[in-house]
């Protein structure tokens, strides 16, 4: 998992959302697969800033280690913001 964006930037403020990247060598199937999108159902429901303002990418290790897939949309699977 990686911090991307203004944080890992140095250029975050008050306003700032929290972007990071998840890299994966295989996309999760099944219970693992429900359990993020569980997580993501729930994180707005949460208390705190934090939870209204992730913004996460799930890309598998193959494609990051491969420039002909520059340009491929990461994983579908997976809401990507907490709003």
């Amino acid at each position: 998992m990686y911090l991307v964006g203004s944080f890992a930037l140095g250029d975050a403020d008050e306003h700032s959302d929290c972007d990071f990247l998840v890299v994966l060598r295989e996309l999760p199937h099944g219970a693992g697969e429900q359990a993020v999108r569980d997580l993501w159902a729930e994180l707005p429901r949460r208390p705190g800033k934090w939870t209204h303002d992730l913004e996460g990418s799930y890309a598998l290790l193959s494609d990051l280690a491969d420039n002909a897939t520059i340009g491929r949309p990461w994983s579908p699977l997976f809401p990507t913001r907490s709003r």
